[in-house]
């Protein structure tokens, strides 16, 4: 269980690194056309090409891509509205006046049509006739003819070659207000006012979707945030953060490694900035640093821009693709003393200090953040002239658990970081940008006085990891059948507190290759004149010899 007092002591620092009025800025959609529609978001902009592209969201890659005339044939598809492109506002106006004067002039035609036709009917019946007299003309020859008057019918009631033109009138008006009407329903997308993006680019610090490039040009961002990125700071409970806990036991409950490692975080999410400094953790057990990778860095960042690298993968073909436009770099057991043919910490100080560089013939992004985990000693990866926090880890998490009452089982564990994530997530937006860069802190991992470095002599390593019965760098290291053959030797005579003398030459290469020793005899010999106080190397005072094999005892 937790002492009160070093969780009080922990509490109490966080409190001062909080701000009140957190600074931190969301991603954000940038220069783009954004339109709300059916509670969806849409996100508008033109290619170079001059086609148009759309996407629904800011989380995904994925976009689509239409040419300009089809556009609101498209959308008006999609969301089962009335959706038309236009060139600009100017046409936009021009519509709406031919629409408002359709309709003022069918508005028109039929008052004036009303008007003529009771007119004309008052001047030709002025008056209603029940009973007609028979008129006689006095005909030639004094013949009297006797003429009835016809029935007289009203005149909008006769036929007439456009039918009824009352009627006529009436649809013209209704025809010019659906007109209207529909008008001022469809949505108009302005093709003017859709940005031309020229190219795409990998820029997580600019924390938008859409931004400028170098040129000044407008450029769509490859970085795909996350949902916790789009979101401002909420309310936080620090004293109860299962996270924050997390990482507190997982330091061993060093309240300094702990801010060490909260300020790699917060430079790498808050501000999705590159840290000058690696972080690396190490312990014999890998419990802690795998919850930590995969159950906090994947879900902040992004699985899919964050890259576990292992020693198969350290060629230059391998590196060229996984290197390349990423915001996590996680070496996990590098154990390869050379890499890309140079010492292995120089891939370190590389990644840390170049955003662009070549390899392979391509040219890389690597604007990442790296997160080193060893369950070794042996780090060829670091150095005194690599800027690094280096956290020796707890091995065991049953304290953890201890303090939360649970199993140790990581889906447990998972269940309680799943459920503090938010808060976490918060409390790491609410971090005061002055008192994290005021933490002391990096570069300063000589304290771990049980690190094998990349400046240490390979055949000093090789002394410590067999003294060690270190069976992780062999293992990391295999790339032949012979190796494997090899590492399950030295695992089984580990067991047993020993190694194999005639094979001491064949193990050493499995971590170096080559090295300065040609011969067998020659590799004890060196082992013991460096390091050993006694006539055998591993502070044995002589060979062991069991079932016709010499052996030295650990």
């Amino acid at each position: 269980m937790i002492n009160e007092n070093e969780k009080n002591e922990f509490l109490s620092t966080m409190r001062t690194l909080v701000s009140v009025t957190p600074l931190y800025i969301p991603f954000n959609c940038g220069n783009v056309r954004k339109l709300v529609l059916n509670n969806e978001f849409i996100y508008l902009w033109q290619d170079a090409k001059g086609d148009a592209c759309y996407c629904f969201t800011l989380l995904e890659k994925e976009f689509f891509t239409t040419s300009i005339a089809k556009l609101g044939s498209v959308l008006t598809g999609h969301f089962g509205c009335e959706i038309e492109v236009i060139n600009n506002e100017k046409e936009h106006i021009k519509k709406l006046i031919s629409a408002t004067n359709s309709l003022n002039k069918s508005l028109t035609d039929n008052e004036q049509y009303k008007f003529y036709n009771d007119t004309s009917q008052s001047n030709q019946f002025p008056s209603e006739r029940k009973d007609f007299d028979v008129i006689n003309i006095d005909m030639l020859g004094n013949q009297l003819v006797t003429i009835q008057p016809p029935d007289l019918v009203p005149y909008s009631h006769q036929k007439h070659p456009l039918h009824n033109q009352e009627k006529l009138y009436m649809s013209s008006v209704q025809l010019a207000t659906y007109s209207m009407e529909s008008h001022i329903n469809t949505l108009y997308i302005k093709i003017n006012e859709l940005p031309v993006v020229h190219n795409m680019a990998y820029r997580p610090i600019m924390k938008q979707a859409f931004c400028r490039d170098e040129k000044g040009l407008s450029c769509r961002n490859k970085f795909i945030p996350t949902e916790f990125m789009i979101t401002p700071s909420f309310n936080y409970d620090l004293n109860n953060s299962y996270i924050l806990m997390f990482i507190f036991f997982m330091a061993k409950k060093d309240v300094i490694k702990t801010l060490q490692i909260l300020k790699w975080l917060f430079l790498s999410f808050s501000w999705l900035n590159k840290a000058s400094f690696a972080l690396v953790l190490y312990s014999n057990n890998d419990t802690y640093m795998k919850l930590f990778y995969e159950e906090i860095i994947e879900p902040l960042f992004n699985s899919k821009q964050c890259e576990k690298i292992e020693n198969s993968n350290l060629d230059k073909k391998s590196l060229s693709t996984l290197l390349h436009e990423k915001i996590i770099y996680n070496f996990d057991n590098i154990t390869d003393t050379t890499i890309l043919n140079e010492p292995a910490k120089e891939l370190t100080n590389r990644l840390i200090h170049k955003n662009q560089w070549k390899l392979n013939g391509k040219n890389l992004t690597t604007v990442g953040n790296i997160l080193i985990t060893s369950t070794t000693n042996y780090i060829p990866m670091i150095a005194k002239d690599v800027p690094s926090i280096v956290v020796n880890v707890d091995s065991a998490i049953d304290n953890f658990c201890n303090e939360y009452n649970i199993k140790p089982h990581k889906y447990e564990i998972s269940k309680l970081i799943k459920h503090d994530f938010n808060n976490f997530v918060s409390i790491l937006k609410s971090l005061d940008i002055s008192s994290i860069f005021d933490l002391s802190g990096y570069g300063s991992y000589d304290v771990c006085a049980n690190v094998l470095d990349g400046d240490i002599d390979p055949l000093e390593v090789f002394d410590k990891i067999i003294r060690d019965m270190d069976i992780v760098p062999f293992e990391a290291a295999i790339k032949t059948e012979k190796d494997e053959k090899l590492a399950e030797e030295i695992r089984n005579n580990f067991n047993k507190n020993r190694v194999d003398k005639n094979h001491l030459l064949d193990y050493f290469r499995i971590l170096f290759r080559n090295g300065i020793d040609k011969t067998n005899r020659a590799l004890i010999a060196d082992l013991k004149k460096f390091y050993s106080k006694t006539d055998e190397p591993f502070e044995n005072e002589k060979t062991h010899v069991r079932d016709g094999r010499a052996y030295y005892f650990l």
